[in-house]
């Protein structure tokens, strides 16, 4: 009545949602670590609150505005409005610079994404040009053209391991069909498209080493899952995911063709463990194989995680990877691989501060320790197979870059414990990568 507002709850994660009942007792929502609960603050409690008191103001009335209406054109928001510099750094296949730009309509219809870059050293080239529409509920449209360097190491028909550059030139166009619930959803995916990859010796000034046949393709993809991830987690909880992959390839010159299957589970399991958060279990089992005449190659070993733009265009992070093996190098040569991982991530602490100067917000703080065991099969060789086993920890920064991108940060160590890969036992090795593992 005087002009005054009074906090009358004392919640540190806040209250919502407020509703009087008829006796003056007060029901609210707020935090927990498992997600939303329900709160109850009786008149008693409310009295002894310690009284905060700030002055009211008045909002100012908003000035009229004239509006007219017609019919919708996405054009003017879908132009270029922007062209920011790339640099993509990948070893000893090339560094490549060049600009990407986007947009999409005010309602978010269409969308768009265009980049160019050459390795001036060798005058190599890729680029990405992709679209999607999606004008219905469920489905969207799309439609890529990709051509894309990626320096790996490959295992020579004596044993001995190379750097190499692989090119990889893919037109795809598809349809996804989707569907979200509280906790649970699926995504469908159906595509067709052309594909031709060719690999290059970079110990010897870049020279073809293999360059595949021409393939039309035919995908099938899907993701089914169930989980939850209160808003103080670190890591998604109690739920479990299964993706599968299968596609096809025929050579459009010959009768050559492969086949590709990978499919992954992935469970979590929340522990109510000392912390601000839940402590997660959580496990990842992720199995492939290729076949045909001119099978695909599978990788194993490296990072897995999120690419992250750390500047207009400039993009760094390891990426997904689905045979990932952290005490390893990534290498391919593979027609089977098997890769199971065990983590337990654990909760440390809740900063939700800034830093000095740097427009970043250090959110939380939690750590991960791991166990990898892995088998592959290389290609011709049915007698040998790669038998691995890794170990290691993480420390993950969640970040709020420039207050409000949030971003994953993961600074890990980890160590083979049996040679492979072109590495012996107790070799350890560093990375620095974003997002998740899985």
């Amino acid at each position: 009545a005087d002009g005054t507002v009074r906090r009358i709850t004392n919640e540190p994660l806040g209250a919502r949602a407020p509703q009087m009942l008829h006796d003056g007792s007060l029901v609210f929502s707020t935090h927990d670590r498992d997600g939303f609960t329900v709160s109850l603050a009786t008149p008693d409690q409310l009295t002894s609150l310690r009284a905060v008191e700030t002055p009211s103001t008045p909002m100012p009335e908003a000035p009229s505005v004239s509006a007219t209406s017609g019919g919708y054109n996405p054009w003017p928001t879908l132009t270029p409005r922007y062209w920011n510099p790339v640099i993509h750094v990948e070893s000893q296949t090339g560094t490549f610079w060049g600009a990407l730009t986007s947009a999409n309509d005010a309602i978010g219809r269409s969308a768009y994404f265009a980049s160019a870059a050459i390795a001036p050293s060798n005058g190599r080239f890729e680029g990405i040009l992709s679209v999607a529409h999606q004008r219905w509920k469920g489905a969207t449209l799309d439609a890529t053209l990709v051509q894309r360097w990626t320096g790996l190491n490959a295992r020579t028909a004596n044993g001995s391991i190379i750097p190499v550059g692989e090119r990889e030139r893919i037109a795809s166009v598809g349809t996804t069909l989707r569907r979200r619930w509280w906790r649970s959803g699926y995504a469908f995916r159906v595509a067709a498209g052309y594909e031709q990859n060719a690999f290059f010796d970079e110990t010897a000034n870049g020279a073809l080493v293999f360059d595949s046949p021409s393939f039309m393709t035919a995908t099938v993809s899907g993701s089914l899952f169930h989980r939850s991830r209160p808003a103080f987690a670190i890591s998604t909880e109690n739920g479990v995911q299964v993706d599968g992959l299968y596609q096809y390839r025929r050579s459009v010159s010959s009768n050559d063709w492969s086949s590709e299957v990978l499919g992954n589970v992935s469970g979590y399991l929340a522990v109510g463990l000392p912390g601000f958060a839940n402590w997660v279990v959580a496990a990842r089992t992720s199995v492939g194989a290729t076949g045909g005449t001119v099978p695909a190659s599978l990788s194993i070993g490296g990072e897995s995680g999120d690419s992250f733009e750390l500047a207009p265009g400039i993009t760094v992070g390891s990426g997904r990877r689905a045979f990932s093996m952290r005490g390893y190098p990534r290498v391919g040569g593979f027609d089977r691989a098997l890769v199971g991982v065990a983590e337990l991530r654990i909760p440390i602490a809740l900063v939700a501060k800034g830093t000095w100067i740097i427009p970043i917000v250090l959110d939380r703080i939690s750590t991960t320790v791991f166990y990898e065991v892995g088998v592959g099969r290389y290609f011709g060789d049915v007698g040998r197979e790669s038998d691995l086993q890794s170990a290691g920890a993480e420390l993950a920064l969640d970040l709020g870059v420039l207050y409000d991108v949030p971003t994953r940060l993961r600074v890990g160590w980890a160590v083979p414990l049996r040679d492979g890969l072109g590495v012996t036992r107790g070799d350890s090795r560093t990375y620095l990568t974003f997002g998740v593992s899985f």
